[in-house]
C-alpha cells in the first residue's frame, strides 16, 4: 500500500456492525491511500470482538480499546480527542460511527475544496 494521505478516524461504543459499514464504503469510495484508526470505548467484548475479526482483513485499520470512567457524549468527546492527536497524515477526517461518505472519489472532492483560506471543509 502506499503511504496513506489521509488518516480516518472514529469512536467504537458497541456500534461495530456501523463501522463495518463504514470500512466497506471507504474501500469502495476512496481514491487515495488511507488508514483508519478507531478507539473502542468500553463495548461489550462481543462487540468488540466482532470489530476485531472483520479489521483483521484490512492492512490499513488499526483498532485499540481504552476503559474510561466517563459517560456517553463525554467519553465520545474524550475519546475523538484522543484520535485527532494520532493523525499523522497531510488530511485526517473524523466520522461518527454511524456515518458513511456515499459519493465515490469523496476524498478528492474534498482534498480538491482546501486552500489557504479554507482549512477545513465539513459535512
Amino acid at each position: 500500500m502506499n503511504q496513506p494521505v489521509i488518516t480516518i478516524v472514529t469512536v467504537n461504543c458497541n456500534s461495530a456492525d456501523f463501522v463495518i459499514n463504514m470500512l466497506d464504503s471507504f474501500r469502495a469510495l476512496t481514491f487515495n491511500p488511507y488508514k483508519v484508526i478507531i478507539r473502542d470505548n468500553k463495548s461489550k467484548l462481543r462487540d468488540f470482538l466482532h470489530l476485531k475479526t472483520f479489521i483483521s482483513r484490512f492492512d490499513n485499520v488499526e483498532l485499540y480499546r481504552v476503559e474510561t470512567n466517563l459517560k456517553g457524549s463525554m467519553d465520545h468527546g474524550e475519546g475523538l480527542n484522543d484520535l485527532v492527536q494520532k493523525i499523522d497524515t497531510p488530511y485526517g477526517v473524523i466520522m461518527d460511527a454511524d456515518a458513511v461518505f456515499l459519493r465515490k472519489g469523496w476524498d478528492a472532492v474534498l482534498i480538491s475544496q482546501l486552500s489557504d483560506s479554507i482549512p477545513i471543509i465539513g459535512t
